[in-house]
């Protein structure tokens, strides 16, 4: 009888216990200064909405003249709240953000500067809006900038690393890729790819590794003829191997050093590829005709557009490959410009300086292997003061040798932007010369581990070291 009495209990008294409320899930009714709301309960379930308004002379510190608020783990969100109705609620800049209020509003004349995405700029140049009688005022647009670019090239076989997806990078800005396992780049220097005018440089090309199979080595007489390299020619002979090099404004791709096998054929032999770019301003409807100009790799040069003295379209050589900006301003600024001799003396730019002058402004232009960071042209304000000058940074690298243990000690060696050399190894070969091989790459260096003519194409393990 007991048995069924409690059985009875049970039935009533679980389903009660499942289906109550959590006390800690509970939100107590909320305490608003300044408005109202129609109170139901002491205490409210969780998930439970409840609308408000505000008094006259406030409003609630959302959109709109009236508010809900969600109860939601025993607190209710956002906050019911009301402010002066001259006061402004939190701005949505799409692309762009600014620091919050730690009110979650803001006064009446209070001001915010709002810092636009990468790859995003406010083409006003005006990034503050100022909260005025309870509105917004000249509210920034973040537009994507010309100079970005979208997605980075696809490449076969390869990631990018180091640097989650995002629709927009900004100018400047690198991705670096890597090969997936057995496979490998066929130019060590396209893994890493810049963001140059609104396109990204060339990407890697990833293939296959392979192993192929030692062939002796003999006496370099053997073969008969050297290999032919256009725009290069082999400089040094030292019985066994040949070593290569391309002419000015060429860089060898492939093995530097070339040997003669004993069945009478040479090992591969390096090219050379031009590291300027052509520009044929006359098939160029957009920029004025100048004939053909030639622009080294890594430096840039403004050509003059079609539509105004004032506006200029930026051909950039990467990589032997031309990169062509749209017509923008010299400079876009809000304050009057005057003629350039009212401000005096140019600015002083350091291993650079001015190029041409229209009257109204200045273009600069830094010495050979330095590049331009900053303004490329400079304007004289109408109170007699000059816009921001550009700074020359330099496009070549140093190496001190006496600082690496595992090359010989000569000093300290220059290396262009682009170039590389080869430094002779502490130690030696058994049978050939090692050499650490020395790559500028934007001010950066890369050594390679130490190798012989044989072996270096397997030496890919860089070692970064200091400008």
């Amino acid at each position: 009888m007991c048995g069924r009495y409690l059985g009875f209990v049970l039935l009533v008294w679980i389903p009660q216990v499942l289906n109550a409320p959590s006390a800690v899930q509970s939100c107590a009714a909320p305490i608003l200064t300044g408005g109202y709301f129609v109170r139901e309960h002491s205490v409210y379930h969780n998930e439970t909405t409840l609308a408000y308004a505000c008094d006259d002379g406030r409003k609630p510190a959302v959109e709109g003249w009236w508010a809900t608020s969600i109860c939601q783990n025993d607190k209710w969100s956002p906050t019911p709240q009301c402010i002066d109705e001259k006061a402004c609620v939190p701005l949505t800049i799409p692309n762009g953000n600014y620091d919050a209020s730690t009110d979650g509003w803001y006064k009446n004349t209070d001001k915010i500067r709002v810092r636009c995405d990468e790859g995003y700029e406010d083409k006003r140049n005006d990034a503050t809006a100022q909260c005025i009688n309870g509105t917004w005022s000249s509210v920034p647009i973040c537009e994507r900038s010309n100079e970005s670019c979208g997605d980075p090239p696809k490449v076969p076989h390869a990631v990018i690393i180091g640097k989650g997806y995002q629709e927009v990078s900004a100018e400047n800005s690198q991705l670096q890729y890597k090969c997936e396992d057995g496979y490998a780049a066929e130019d060590v220097d396209t893994e890493t790819i810049f963001c140059m005018s609104g396109n990204w440089t060339e990407g890697p090309t990833c293939s296959r590794e392979h192993t192929t199979e030692r062939k002796p080595v003999s006496d370099v007489h053997i073969c008969g003829t050297p290999p032919l390299v256009t725009d290069g020619d082999f400089l040094t002979n030292n019985g066994k191997y040949l070593r290569y090099q391309c002419a000015a404004q060429y860089q060898l791709v492939g093995p530097e050093m070339v040997g003669c096998y004993s069945d009478g054929t040479w090992s591969e032999a390096p090219t050379c590829k031009a590291t300027f770019c052509s520009v044929n301003t006359d098939e160029l409807s957009h920029v004025k005709s100048v004939g053909v100009r030639f622009i080294n790799d890594g430096e840039e040069e403004n050509l003059e557009c079609s539509s105004s003295v004032f506006h200029f379209s930026e051909a950039r050589c990467t990589r032997g490959k031309v990169t062509l900006s749209e017509c923008v301003r010299d400079i876009t600024t809000t304050k009057p410009v005057s003629e350039v001799h009212t401000c005096g003396t140019p600015p002083l730019v350091t291993d650079g300086d001015f190029l041409t002058t229209n009257g109204r402004s200045l273009r600069y232009g830094c010495a050979a292997h330095y590049q331009r960071v900053g303004p490329k042209v400079v304007v004289c304000y109408s109170d007699g003061t000059w816009s921001e000058a550009p700074t020359c940074k330099a496009t070549f690298c140093s190496v001190n040798t006496d600082e690496l243990s595992h090359v010989k000690s000569v000093g300290v060696r220059f290396i262009y932007d682009g170039a590389e050399e080869n430094l002779e190894c502490s130690r030696h070969g058994k049978f050939f010369d090692n050499f650490s091989k020395a790559r500028c790459t934007r001010g950066k260096v890369t050594l390679s581990e130490c190798c012989d003519w044989i072996t270096w194409l397997i030496c890919k393990d860089r070692l970064p070291v200091g400008k």
